[in-house]
């Protein structure tokens, strides 16, 4: 079997394969994928698995699927949202297992944010993600303070 070529990130491999799901089969495909996500979901606090669910299944946010063969080890969660400078692309969620399988898939995710018109791709992640993609630069910093 040859060897995948390495995309531009930092010589990362491709030994899987990426899909963004259609729209139809969201419903479909939630419940595998959901196991992959549920860590990162349960890192950001942000929305629960319901919620994610519905955000899925009405657009809001797009799901992409990355697979070797026939079984699923990583999904992301992109969704589109309009700022002052213009459309960006936000990597909401990512997870699975055997990063080092679709590291470099990243880049069809920026190729296909930038042919919606996205002017950058913005990722929000636990801070160990600055060593793994260090062409993306650190823009903003989160603090909270718990208030309870």
């Amino acid at each position: 079997m040859p060897v995948p070529e390495p995309t531009k990130r930092s010589g990362i491999s491709r030994l899987a394969d990426l899909v963004l799901v259609p729209q139809e089969r969201v419903a479909g495909v939630f419940p595998i994928v959901l196991p992959l996500l549920k860590p990162a979901l349960d890192w950001s606090g942000e929305c629960g698995a319901a919620a994610l669910q519905d955000r899925l299944l009405s657009g809001i946010y797009r799901l992409w699927l990355c697979h070797e063969g026939a079984g699923p080890i990583a999904a992301a969660v992109t969704e589109i949202v309009t700022t002052i400078r213009g459309p960006v692309c936000v990597l909401v969620l990512c997870g699975g297992s055997e990063r080092h399988k679709w590291m470099g898939l990243l880049d069809e995710i920026e190729t296909w944010a930038a042919m919606q018109g996205c002017k950058e791709l913005r990722i929000y992640g636990r801070p160990g993600w600055t060593r793994v993609l260090p062409d993306y630069q650190v823009e903003r910093v989160v603090l909270t303070k718990d208030l309870t």
